[in-house]
């Protein structure tokens, strides 16, 4: 069943957006902008209630808005007008034609949002991690993270290219093997403004159990400590592979990054990143808070930007297993994570 929102729409004189880089999603090659944020930029509200086919917007005075999702009429009080084209719902998300704000709250508001403010568009780089010959922790059922991984990962790429005006990537888009250097390397040709590398945690003891989230630092306590060797022990794997020592992998991939002082920097915005995260993760998902945490993870030491690694759930509890294997799980996991970076970017003033 289709379902209604009710908004609450605050028609003034002198009109104002908060600073707001205009993006539109395009769908169908039809420039549409999501109901959610028209609500953000507009300052608006909106609960959702159920009936069939109409969107039935309420102005502060009481004034109706009625569309329709299969139909380009639009309803403003008692007369009819015509949209460009009919609302979409896509992926669960209700998008409205672009020309709805002008129609609806006046050509000046749709040009203050066109020419408002512009920041840089950032590159979000997103690290599924492990994959290939590399399943990372296998559940008690027989679950493997780097499948768990890479669909969150393509869930939150989704997310941040529908909801924000940036550039996504995604160190591998299928079941591949990709080594640590690797990453980091694809992460700083691509000009990377953040990382995210997604994990899922695993202990010998099957009570453990909650998210957390990490950021490049020496570990502070013998858990961290532990959770930094299982991540990094591909690390060996690598090493071998490429005919170097320890030593001399070391040098080359992660020296010259841990020697550049602005590396001090993308330390306090890991950090910043992380608590985002890590916030947005236990309100979604109601795990027990596991922290923000700080381990020295290769393949955050070799990102020249703010980086961070989520575990996002224990694959060595059976319990936390089975959430991992459910979709609307999966579905949460990203969102939070997708939540969490929007805050982070809006609090840094990378987007506004």
């Amino acid at each position: 069943m289709k379902y209604i929102a009710v908004l609450s729409i605050f028609f003034i004189g002198v009109f104002s957006v908060h600073a707001y880089v205009f993006q539109p999603a395009v769908i169908n090659g039809r420039e549409y902008i999501s109901l959610n944020d028209i609500c953000e930029i507009f300052n608006v509200s909106f609960h959702n209630q159920f009936f069939p086919n109409r969107i039935v917007l309420t102005t502060e005075a009481e004034e109706t808005i009625v569309l329709l999702i299969s139909s380009q009429r639009m309803l403003i009080g008692k007369k009819i007008y015509n949209l460009e084209y009919p609302p979409e719902i896509k992926d669960g998300v209700i998008f409205i034609p672009v020309g709805f704000i002008s129609r609806v709250f006046g050509e000046d508001a749709f040009k203050s949002i066109k020419e408002a403010k512009k920041s840089r568009i950032e590159t979000i780089v997103i690290d599924a991690g492990h994959g290939g010959w590399d399943p990372g922790a296998i559940g008690p059922n027989g679950l493997m993270e780097k499948e768990v991984n890479l669909d969150i990962a393509k869930k939150v790429r989704q997310l941040l290219n529908l909801h924000l005006p940036v550039k996504v990537l995604m160190t591998r888009e299928e079941d591949t093997f990709v080594s640590l250097a690797q990453r980091a390397k694809f992460a700083n040709d691509n000009g990377a403004n953040l990382f995210v590398s997604i994990h899922c945690n695993a202990a010998f003891s099957t009570q453990m159990h909650g998210v957390e989230t990490y950021f490049v630092s020496e570990a502070e306590s013998p858990e961290a400590r532990a959770v930094e060797v299982l991540e990094n022990s591909v690390i060996n794997l690598e090493i071998k592979e490429l005919g170097v020592t320890r030593d001399e992998y070391l040098k080359s991939v992660l020296q010259p990054i841990l020697e550049d002082m602005i590396y001090h920097e993308f330390v306090r915005e890991s950090s910043a990143a992380a608590c985002c995260i890590q916030k947005s993760l236990v309100e979604k998902l109601k795990l027990y808070d596991r922290g923000v945490k700080t381990a020295l993870f290769y393949v955050l030491r070799g990102v020249g930007a703010p980086s961070i690694l989520v575990e996002v759930a224990f694959l060595s509890n059976p319990e936390e297993e089975s959430n991992l294997a459910s979709e609307s799980f999966r579905n949460r996991a990203a969102e939070a994570i997708f939540e969490g970076i929007k805050e982070f970017l809006h609090a840094s003033r990378k987007i506004e």
